[in-house]
């Protein structure tokens, strides 16, 4: 807990490379960049969007929603269950 914060995420593929600094949290005023890295460069620029809310939102409506809730739940489901087929493969 004591090193300097990083959230990015990068991705490397056959034929290019994706990398997302501050991906997880940025600030709601935050403009996200993605840049993608294979023949040439290209970054794409997301607006600025506040994901603590958003998450807050969408936490209140499926109390709400008895229909959304149980979609939210399968897909969080499927979600680990595709995580246990990937460790799966990679155990081996």
């Amino acid at each position: 807990m004591d090193n300097s914060y990083k959230c990015e995420l990068e991705i490397w593929g056959s034929k290019a490379c994706i990398l997302a600094p501050r991906i997880f949290t940025p600030p709601a005023e935050m403009e996200t960049q993605i840049l993608i890295k294979g023949q040439g460069e290209e970054t794409l620029k997301i607006a600025p969007d506040d994901q603590f809310m958003h998450a807050i939102e969408f936490f209140a409506a499926c109390i709400e929603d008895g229909g959304k809730r149980r979609t939210a739940r399968n897909e969080i489901i499927t979600q680990g269950q595709l995580l246990e087929a990937v460790e799966t493969q990679r155990a081996g």
